[in-house]
């Protein structure tokens, strides 16, 4: 599945005033052209997010009107950096405002390796954490029928997404595809999906690195919340970053980290007393189990959420498949493993969180430590990435230069912070909150929305395809919007009832200690 898309060729330099952004925004051609790599200072790129003849108030909905030999020129959330693409040409370049003064440089710098680790590291943590209850649950069988099926899913959707890039590189993220195939108003549903994903998604790294710290200071006997408290004061140095120039390096320390945490409960698991390690709880599942386990699974490889964003950033889109293939095989490869070696040694009282197998000891700080490395660096990219979205939005100055845009960004996302934790202490419960996230978010974002841009796309193309093509990719895609669906409304009425089911027993409530020290807590 080659994604045909020409890489810009950047072969000039030329620096921007603030005069020039005004002229861009006033519509005068000339300022970027095909061959140039656009210098610009971080206080040009927010004279150009807000208006400064109305008062300094953002934008509208389209973030920046300005006009660049008659191309609409937008400024979206990257991965590492905001990107600003020029509508006519599909020109990308990255804003880097990690410094004082900022640059705008071409935004294809990623291999199709780091996109890989990259993906691995984004999924692989929370996902793999919650595999052995979920195998507890609903048993071997099921649970290896469930990964084995979505792995070709997951996939195939992934591949749809780079044929969407490919036919309109332009876009940047969900909302900018759906509002360009679909109507504005589906843009809009892309945007708030996103970007309320990123925030559980985040709020679940948060309660992930609570019982990261219980394990350190697993001595101490720390509740969740105060855990939790510990970690968001962690969490507020990395959060300062505005732009994540060694994404590459960062991506392979978090993938490293996992992969070492692994290693050694995996090795637990097997040299260890399954008594002492097999602390779960079993109960017979009915349909509302065997659903929630499902949304898990799904979550378990949902990777699709951010797959725009990587391929404006990557050196060459056409390898995207190569980075969606080598990551999904390795995280079905890592699910395999530590499924079937937690349930052939725990049966149905595998543990929830995986964490819990390891023994108190030095292991048990060592595992504490290396998850705290991979959460932090997992919340930071999703925090940024949010937390970029709302400045370009509605605060365009907490991403210029400066100690009061510096403020900005830190009063931002120190909020953001605060209401994650209040949101895992609210709902304490690791597992059901990994299922809840899978069921609403991770479906419409890996199930609904491929198949539904595809489709349109595949409507404004009809003509210049054969029949037999057509009934062919477009009942493929068909096929699996309904099934995005089913999965929506199925396991989000499930996992909504276990989670109350759960959350009425004893110490589950809102702000419970959920101490690691407890035997199935």
């Amino acid at each position: 599945c080659p994604i045909l898309f020409p890489q810009a060729v950047m072969s000039a330099r030329q620096s921007l005033t603030t005069g020039d952004a005004a002229r861009l925004r006033a519509g005068s051609g000339g300022m970027v052209e095909a061959t140039q790599n656009v210098r610009v200072t971080a206080d040009v790129v927010t004279s150009l997010l807000s208006d400064k003849n109305a008062g300094g108030s953002a934008v509208g909905a389209s973030l920046m009107a300005s006009q660049v030999e008659g191309s609409l020129v937008q400024v979206r959330s990257g991965i590492t950096s905001a990107i600003m693409v020029q509508e006519k040409g599909s020109r990308s370049f990255l804003l880097e405002n990690g410094a004082e003064t900022s640059e705008l440089e071409s935004a294809h710098v990623a291999s199709w390796q780091s996109t890989s680790c990259l993906v691995i590291a984004e999924v692989v943590g929370s996902g793999v954490l919650a595999l052995g209850g979920n195998f507890s649950k609903v048993g071997m069988g099921f649970a290896l029928g469930s990964l084995i099926a979505c792995l070709p899913v997951n996939t195939y959707t992934s591949l749809l997404l780079g044929e969407v890039y490919k036919a309109v590189p332009e876009v940047v993220t969900y909302g900018d595809a759906l509002a360009r195939l679909i109507h504005p108003r589906a843009g809009t549903l892309g945007y708030w999906s996103l970007y309320v994903f990123f925030f559980f998604t985040a709020t679940n790294y948060v309660i992930c690195l609570s019982d990261s710290i219980q394990s350190v200071a697993y001595a101490l006997d720390w509740c969740r919340p105060l855990a939790a408290g510990v970690g968001c004061v962690l969490l507020i140095p990395t959060n300062q970053y505005r732009s994540l120039g060694a994404l590459g390096f960062l991506s392979f320390v978090s993938f490293a980290t996992i992969v070492a945490t692994l290693i050694i409960c995996v090795y637990m698991l097997l040299t260890t007393e399954a008594d002492e390690v097999c602390t779960g709880h079993y109960n017979p599942p009915d349909f509302y189990g065997y659903s929630s386990a499902i949304s898990g699974f799904v979550f378990a490889y949902a990777g699709q959420s951010m797959m725009l964003e990587l391929q404006s950033e990557m050196k060459d889109p056409r390898d995207f498949p190569k980075s969606v293939c080598s990551s999904f095989f390795t995280l079905f490869v890592v699910y395999m493993v530590v499924g079937i070696v937690s349930h052939a040694r725990c049966g149905d009282k595998s543990p929830g969180d995986l964490q819990l197998v390891v023994a108190k000891g030095p292991w048990k700080v060592v595992v504490g430590v290396l998850m705290t490395i991979h959460l932090t660096i997992s919340y930071t990219l999703y925090q940024q990435v949010l937390c970029r979205a709302i400045c370009i939005k509605v605060l365009p100055g907490a991403l210029g230069k400066g100690s009061q845009a510096r403020v900005q960004w830190f009063a931002l996302t120190t909020l953001l912070l605060a209401a994650c934790y209040l949101c895992a202490n609210l709902v304490p419960l690791f597992i059901d909150l990994v299922n809840l996230i899978g069921a609403v978010f991770c479906t419409v974002l890996s199930c609904v929305f491929p198949p539904m841009l595809v489709l349109a796309l595949r409507k404004q193309d009809r003509a210049n395809r054969t029949r037999w093509v057509h009934w062919v990719s477009d009942g493929t895609a068909a096929a699996v919007l309904v099934l995005g669906v089913y999965l929506l409304v199925s396991c989000t009425l499930s996992c909504l009832v276990v989670l109350g089911q759960d959350a009425s027993k004893s110490g589950n409530g809102p702000f419970g200690c959920h101490s690691i020290n407890d035997a199935g807590s």
